[in-house]
């Protein structure tokens, strides 16, 4: 039979009278969830018990430690960490102590490894500088802090600048910049120091060098403004054709350099082509109808093979040629001797008549005519009559007698012929043969 006194970590039934198991969490209790003692690692609260933070071996409270975990200290306020805060050293004993005056940070109590800003340290000790001087960044006095550093006047130490300052305020605003060394000049507007042209900014004090040919960039891979002669292609610069001191492609200069000039097609050449005038640095187009012309669009001269002639500084069309618009001129119809286009002629050639802007042959043998039905004057041989030309007397004789004359000059040739092959011949009369007789 069970005592009624029962051991720690069982609590007495009153039922039953039997000692029952308290909860894992109980070092002793009244009930299975009623905590009057806590095992190690937890705390009580209302009867209750909570593990302690993990950092703590026993604890009072979440915040409160008692002793520490393995690999931590405890810190004055009862809390347990890894490193101890600053001005404090981890003790034997695993204990946060505090280290002797002006010490940030110490090995013991009197031998100080840091000082809290404003004091350097020396022969294990902190010391602070005269009023007059400030603590450099080598842990020395001076009266004033070196390049790229500030004055902290809360604690009189030097401050490093920002990166890109040379010198700076304690607002942090570039004073001045090196661009000898940091390749960097100062921006009113801003108050910082900007990478020179063809550098770009790192994050680092000094500026970076731009690729071949770029003036600005933003990175090593991507150029924003190229040099004389190049051109921006996807973030890198590409040289522009020959002769060309700018150009947006490999097809399009801007601008050409000294002695080269910029023709129509966007390219830079030596000299002008034909057609064209130099005005400033451009080739410029004549008219269409000039072959050289001034700077003023008079034409200088013309080319015959345009079918033009010149005439008081214009290249005008030939007869029988008229003006498209274009260099070369355009053929005038049939008939016409001038005309303003191939439906509208001006003048006819002879033996041709105007009809509504066209020219219409005239009638056989006309060498001038009012319409198809009536001629002016005639061709050689032909009179006029009744506005008719026709056959003259003189001409129908001549032409009635030369068949009587050709008949007579073909006899008269024909005998001779024949006399001529008598001759070569040897031609005479043919002797008859005597006939023979037979003798009875």
């Amino acid at each position: 039979m069970c005592s009624t006194t029962c051991a720690a970590g069982y609590y007495s039934e009153n039922s039953t009278s039997t000692c029952n198991p308290c909860s894992s969490l109980c070092q002793t209790c009244s009930a299975f969830l009623t905590c009057t003692a806590c095992s190690s690692g937890t705390f009580l609260v209302n009867q209750t018990c909570v593990n302690c933070p993990s950092t703590c071996a026993a604890c009072i409270s979440l915040t409160v430690c008692q002793t520490c975990a393995a690999g931590y200290n405890r810190n004055s306020n009862g809390s347990c960490i890894a490193q101890c805060s600053p001005g404090l050293y981890q003790s034997s004993v695993s204990e946060c102590s505090p280290c002797s005056n002006l010490c940030l940070t110490c090995s013991n109590y009197s031998a100080c490894t840091s000082c809290y800003p404003g004091y350097y340290s020396a022969n294990n000790s902190c010391y602070t500088c005269d009023s007059f001087q400030v603590l450099k960044p080598d842990l020395t006095c001076a009266t004033s802090c070196p390049v790229r550093y500030y004055v902290d006047p809360n604690f009189r130490t030097c401050q490093p600048c920002p990166y890109d300052c040379f010198t700076c305020d304690i607002t942090g605003k570039c004073l001045s910049c090196n661009e000898a060394t940091d390749f960097r000049v100062f921006n009113n507007q801003t108050s910082r120091c900007l990478p020179k042209m063809g550098y770009f900014d790192n994050s680092v004090t000094i500026s970076v060098s731009c690729p071949n040919n770029c003036l600005a960039c933003s990175s090593i891979s991507s150029c924003s403004l190229c040099n004389t002669s190049y051109y921006l292609n996807s973030g890198t610069c590409s040289a522009c054709p020959a002769k060309c001191s700018s150009c947006l492609s490999l097809l399009y200069c801007t601008g050409c350099l000294s002695g080269s000039y910029l023709r129509i097609d966007n390219l830079c050449y030596d000299s002008c082509p034909e057609r064209s005038y130099l005005q400033n640095i451009i080739c410029v187009n004549c008219p269409y109808s000039c072959l050289s012309c001034s700077s003023s669009g008079k034409c200088l001269s013309c080319s015959s093979s345009d079918f033009r002639s010149f005439s008081n500084g214009l290249c005008v069309p030939n007869d029988g040629y008229y003006d498209n618009q274009v260099s070369v001129c355009s053929k005038c119809p049939d008939g016409c001797a001038t005309c303003s286009s191939f439906q509208s002629c001006s003048t006819c050639k002879a033996s041709y008549y105007f009809n509504t802007f066209q020219c219409l042959a005239c009638p056989s043998n006309c060498q001038q005519c009012m319409n198809a039905n009536s001629c002016n004057t005639c061709n050689s041989d032909y009179t006029l009559n009744s506005g008719q030309c026709r056959v003259s007397a003189a001409s129908s004789d001549s032409t009635v007698g030369l068949p009587i004359g050709i008949l007579m000059g073909a006899a008269i040739g024909g005998t001779i012929s024949l006399i001529i092959f008598c001759i070569y011949k040897k031609c005479r009369r043919t002797e008859p043969k005597p006939i023979l007789i037979k003798a009875e």
